[in-house]
């Protein structure tokens, strides 16, 4: 049996008090393949925002096979575009320990699409991966680092 690539996935959000929490938990797990969505169980956190209004933070950790089934998910959902924006901001988005950092858009998600955002309102996705070969990784799962 190969050693998984990813250590762990965590797909987090947050929910303001205006916002419907079914579109918002439709939006998070549509970062998810589909057999996973049903698995999962999110963990909600009731914070409060800097005028004390509540705010729910909503996260889904992953890990072993199922973090990487998410993984490749996220990288085969991402447009060319996309992949090319990572590929030029890779290094910023890779910290020393092996973690990647995407933005989601939150609205383009509960609509079924995948997009890179630096926007406020997104899904924050950090995919932990294992090894030193980042960038050899990252093909594994199906980051086009080739894309022009």
């Amino acid at each position: 049996m190969t050693r998984a690539l990813v250590r762990k996935v965590t797909v987090e959000t947050t929910q303001h008090a205006t916002e419907d929490p079914g579109k918002v938990l439709e939006a998070l797990l549509s970062v998810l393949p589909e057999e996973l969505r049903v698995k999962v169980k999110p963990v909600t956190q009731t914070l409060k925002g800097h005028y004390g209004n509540p705010i729910t933070r909503v996260r889904v950790e992953l890990k072993g096979e199922e973090a990487e089934k998410a993984a490749r998910y996220i990288f085969s959902a991402l447009s060319e575009g996309d992949h090319r924006v990572l590929q030029l901001t890779l290094e910023q988005r890779l910290d020393k320990t092996g973690n990647l950092y995407l933005r989601l858009d939150k609205q383009k998600a509960l609509r079924g699409k995948l997009t890179l955002y630096d926007g406020d309102d997104v899904i924050r996705v950090v995919v932990g991966l294992r090894g030193r070969k980042r960038l050899e990784v990252l093909e594994n799962l199906g980051f086009r680092a080739g894309s022009s």
